[in-house]
């Protein structure tokens, strides 16, 4: 819900910021009150300073892989959106629906199973009766969002087999690595790098604290139990929430295509959790849950 909505956050700062600048500061404001979120619970679980920086310790270099995933998304995205539709960007985007389970197959073994496929097939036929309206042709905007579809292909990837670590030590460090690899872009390939943020200081406050740092903490907290093929599916639903968005800010319309497409969207997450609540059903075990840190 907090994605889908952003995009209208972000739809007007782009009005006043380059790409990789917007993407720059409000990843590093990010993480910025992720750092004070931290201090709150060292404090209230009264850890040591040996036990924070072992905590630090454990999180940088996996921070440093899942922010260089969060960086290519975040950047190949923003900057696709200068040559393709936005429909066209949210079509292509979620094809890591189909991506996850593929490559959990190839790389790790892991079958997805029949209610994942299912659910991913619906989801993008729904995804596309909601985003794509004007036909669909490729351009260099669709290639750089196809490289972006890959980038979180590997991120979610990743954050399933980081779930033992501290949540919010992992999403400061990835928020900053993102933020410094956005800054270089900016200085290197924009001509005003970060200029227009006093014009855009409330679109930034919403994707930075909100979007940032509220909904990639949340995604990484959630998936600590959820699978990554569910969690695709689930993200996947800022598309919805999008067009909800659109509809109630900005007076965009959702025709009966696009409310279809929601529907077969929001089927297909619930399609999805089909196969858990029926293999829980044969089992005495209960659902794999990975405690807090």
């Amino acid at each position: 819900m907090i994605w889908g909505s952003a995009f209208v956050a972000q739809r007007f700062g782009a009005e006043h910021m380059a790409f990789a600048s917007f993407t720059a500061v409000r990843h590093a404001l990010g993480a910025v009150v992720l750092v004070a979120v931290v201090a709150v619970f060292d404090r209230s679980a009264r850890r040591s300073r040996t036990e924070r920086a072992a905590r630090w310790r454990e999180v940088l270099l996996p921070g440093l892989g899942v922010g260089v995933a969060l960086s290519g998304g975040s950047l190949m995205q923003q900057a696709g959106l200068q040559t393709t539709t936005a429909g066209n960007a949210g079509f292509i985007t979620g094809l890591y629906m189909v991506f996850i389970p593929i490559v959990s197959w190839l790389l790790f073994r892991q079958r997805a199973g029949r209610w994942v496929w299912l659910g991913a097939v619906m989801g993008l036929a729904g995804l596309y009766l909601l985003s794509v309206r004007d036909g669909f042709t490729v351009n260099i905007g669709d290639l750089l969002v196809l490289g972006c579809a890959v980038f979180w292909t590997g991120h979610i990837l990743a954050l399933e087999r980081l779930g033992a670590l501290d949540p919010f030590r992992l999403c400061v460090v990835q928020f900053a690595t993102c933020a410094v690899i956005s800054l270089v872009f900016a200085l290197a390939f924009e001509p005003t790098p970060l200029s227009g943020i006093a014009q855009t200081l409330g679109p930034l406050a919403y994707a930075a604290f909100l979007s940032t740092g509220i909904g990639f903490t949340l995604q990484v907290v959630g998936q600590r139990d959820a699978p990554a093929s569910h969690a695709a599916l689930i993200m996947a639903l800022e598309a919805v929430f999008a067009a909800i968005g659109g509809a109630l800010v900005l007076g965009e319309r959702m025709g009966p295509r696009a409310l279809l497409g929601a529907g077969l969207m929001l089927a297909a997450v619930i399609v999805a959790q089909l196969g858990v609540v029926l293999s829980s059903r044969s089992t005495t075990e209960p659902l794999p849950h990975v405690p807090e840190p």
